[in-house]
């Protein structure tokens, strides 16, 4: 007999999603974090932060979506969409501030 015991129904063998939903929430802590300590903006700190939620957008989403459970893919969409909608908002920041505005 094999000693080790199934997974839990419901559940795929693997890895837990912590690091996927640590790696979402990334973005979050950044833009509140960017926005209480009120320093000058610039193009440069409003890029970074922009890219760094594509970034983890894309990369937190992948490896939650990569499980196939309902409940995963629906949290990978809407981090997907929170973080893709801060990563628009400091690349339009951004690029606006460039162009001399704000």
């Amino acid at each position: 007999m094999n000693a080790e015991s199934p997974p839990p129904a419901g559940r795929p063998p693997g890895k837990s999603p912590a690091f996927a939903l640590l790696l979402a929430f990334v973005p979050s802590a950044l833009f509140l974090t960017f926005a209480t300590l009120r320093l000058p903006p610039s193009v440069l700190s409003f890029s970074a932060v922009a890219l760094v939620s594509l970034g983890c957008c894309v990369t937190s989403s992948f490896i939650l979506f990569k499980r196939k459970t309902k409940t995963s893919i629906v949290v990978g969409i809407i981090f997907l969409l929170l973080n893709a909608g801060m990563a628009f908002f400091m690349g339009c920041s951004a690029w606006i501030m460039s162009m001399g505005g704000l």
